[in-house]
């Protein structure tokens, strides 16, 4: 499917304006990562994988925490609603 994306930036965090926070919710679909900064996310919902090029995949649950590196690419794939808090780091 075509899966839509919100995402509500609360703050930023940093002098530099760049690092945010927020809230992201997505509905079920494919698609490539967009975020090529360094990403701190806890999941409150959903059911999904990501796959990271030249990686294996990962199943992300509800209560899961994750990094991403900068430039961290690969492949969403998200089969139940997903919802997260994120840092974005600028």
């Amino acid at each position: 499917g075509t899966p839509v994306s919100n995402t509500r930036v609360r703050s930023v965090i940093a002098a530099d304006g760049k690092t945010k926070t927020g809230l992201w919710e997505c509905s079920p679909g494919r698609w490539r990562r967009q975020v090529v900064q360094a990403e701190f996310c806890h999941f409150l919902e959903g059911d999904c994988t990501f796959t990271p090029d030249n990686g294996d995949p990962v199943e992300i649950r509800p209560g899961d925490v994750l990094f991403f590196p900068p430039n961290s690419m690969g492949v969403w794939e998200i089969r139940s609603t997903a919802r997260k808090i994120y840092i974005v780091f600028g």
